[in-house]
């Protein structure tokens, strides 16, 4: 694994509301922004399907951020601030 680990959650609600373009959006943000550190994958449900589209981040120290209501925008913005600069959105965030 690398240093930060990226899941998208794929249940069938995720996947209704959207997550599947979540999940193409955040490879593309990562190829083009060159970020070598992080793994993205998928899971299933995570049980908060009124938030879908939805991804869990796990950074180096084992801190889990859970983002909700995912749109393309807010997926560059967590890129740029979280995964590159190293600052959370904690407007977007469910919990951590």
């Amino acid at each position: 694994p690398k240093e930060i680990r990226i899941t998208v959650h794929m249940g069938t609600c995720g996947i209704a509301a959207g997550a599947r373009d979540i999940l193409s959006q955040l490879g593309s943000e990562l190829l083009e922004s060159k970020v070598g550190n992080v793994t993205l994958k998928q899971s299933g449900c995570a049980g908060f399907c009124d938030r879908e589209p939805m991804m869990t981040l796990t950074d180096a120290t084992g801190t889990n951020y859970v983002y909700g209501s995912l749109d393309k925008r807010k997926v560059h913005e967590i890129v740029q601030s979280h995964i590159i600069g190293g600052s959370p959105v904690a407007n977007y965030l469910i919990t951590t």
